[in-house]
């Protein structure tokens, strides 16, 4: 593919101070965030907030608010609704699972991973535990998985999987204050896998899932839609 490049500024921090700089673009996407897409709601349509993501010439990953002007960075926010590059997971996503004992009930515990998986709730002691455990010990994507499936609209014969190359992965949190969801009221969010393919093409699915890749995906609370740049 022909790689059209542009200069966009960007921002990022160094030493606690926020240093802005111009830097080559290859490709420019809109994401859209929609809240509580499921819900029925007056207006027929729910709340929807995008955001501008731009692939840098080392595939690095960073996003604006759409229509902004602002110089893209690893975060942005929006209307209520914030999408955040938490981090590089090529390599693969980390799994280091915790089990924390409520103070007022030693009975009672919670588990969480550094992959932002965890209980949704107390568990007695043993089993937060064991689901702990279990988590980690089922988790397929802690190594670098070169290739991946998509599922793409293949022209006259519809929905159809391929296989992808990898070029880059990351890690996102989409957080929205428009959802009726706890966890983005609570500003935890949910977190989503960006692909960037080989041919520069973005990809998103909800983060350690097994499931092909999308454009479109559903998360408790909010869904992700990947766009192609106007």
């Amino acid at each position: 593919m022909t790689i059209r490049w542009t200069t966009e500024r960007i921002a990022s921090w160094v030493d606690g101070e926020r240093v802005e700089r111009e830097a080559r673009t290859a490709r420019r996407w809109r994401i859209r965030v929609l809240s509580d897409r499921e819900v029925k709601r007056e207006s027929g349509k729910p709340p929807a907030v995008d955001f501008d993501a731009v692939i840098l010439g080392d595939l690095e990953l960073l996003v604006r608010a759409f229509g902004s002007g602002e110089p893209y960075e690893a975060g942005a926010a929006g209307a209520g609704t914030s999408l955040d590059v938490v981090e590089d997971v090529t390599l693969g996503i980390a799994h280091a699972a915790q089990v924390t004992i409520r103070p007022s009930d030693e009975t009672r515990a919670r588990w969480s991973c550094a992959c932002g998986a965890g209980s949704r709730g107390d568990y007695p002691a043993e089993r937060a535990q064991e689901a702990a455990d279990d988590h980690v010990a089922s988790s397929h994507d802690s190594g670098r998985r070169p290739r991946d499936v998509v599922v793409d609209q293949g022209g006259i014969n519809g929905w159809a999987q391929r296989g992808i190359a990898v070029a880059r992965r990351f890690r996102v949190c989409a957080r929205s204050d428009l959802s009726i969801v706890k966890v983005h009221r609570t500003g935890y969010g949910e977190e989503f896998e960006l692909v960037i393919d080989g041919e520069l093409g973005l990809w998103t699915r909800r983060l350690g899932s097994e499931s092909a890749l999308r454009r479109d995906e559903d998360a408790r609370g909010v869904s992700l839609l990947v766009l192609d740049a106007d």
